[in-house]
């Protein structure tokens, strides 16, 4: 339907069956620089050590890599994206990066701004696709981002005043703020400067 680019929030790291990987791996080649796929490291929820989660070589002979990691606080008050992962060694940018056209090569971090509301992203659900009812017009010269967002995938975050939503709208709102401009992260500075002026006010004020 002629995507620009298309950015999957997928590792495929697991094999399928032959025929279904050999038809991948063909559908990568016939669009060389045009298909994104993910790589990420994840925690491992048993030794509590991170682990590096690679795309299936055949895969990555004919895709660009994207970095899928990304980590929420509590509550889901805030997140933060990276600017570039890195995979043994390998320095890979991040989804949202590549997204907004940004070569960034820093490892830091920044704050996906969640003032961008994720019901403002055009959305089109695959089986739409699949049944033809997605004209050209829907598709041609964006770029498009294919992530699962049912809650049974297990990808679904909170969003400050946004309620759950499926981790791709994560990288899809960096993406937005990044072509806004640079973010600043300041870590556990600011919350440090307002515990001391409080503390100040406390010690200083009067009964």
């Amino acid at each position: 339907l002629g995507a620009n680019r298309i950015l999957y929030d997928r590792v495929f790291a697991d094999p399928t069956s032959g025929p279904q990987d050999a038809a991948l791996a063909a559908a990568l080649r016939r669009h060389p620089g045009r298909v994104f796929i993910g790589t990420m490291s994840p925690r491992d929820m048993t030794t509590g050590k991170y682990v590096e989660v690679w795309p299936r070589p055949e895969f990555i002979k004919n895709a660009g890599l994207v970095s899928l990691n990304g980590k929420t606080s509590p509550f889901g008050f805030s997140a933060r994206l990276p600017f570039r992962g890195s995979m043994e060694g390998v320095s890979i940018p991040s989804m949202s990066t590549v997204l907004a056209g940004k070569d960034i090569k820093s490892l830091a971090f920044y704050k996906p701004d969640w003032s961008i509301e994720a019901r403002t992203i055009p959305t089109i659900s695959v089986t739409d696709i699949v049944h033809g009812r997605v004209t050209r017009d829907q598709v041609a010269g964006r770029d498009i981002v294919i992530g699962i967002t049912s809650p049974s995938g297990g990808d679904i975050h909170s969003i400050l005043h946004q309620g759950w939503l499926p981790g791709v709208y994560f990288h899809v709102i960096g993406a937005q703020t990044l072509e806004r401009g640079l973010p600043v992260y300041w870590e556990w500075i600011p919350a440090f400067l307002v515990a001391i002026a409080l503390s100040l006010a406390n010690l200083y004020a009067r009964r």
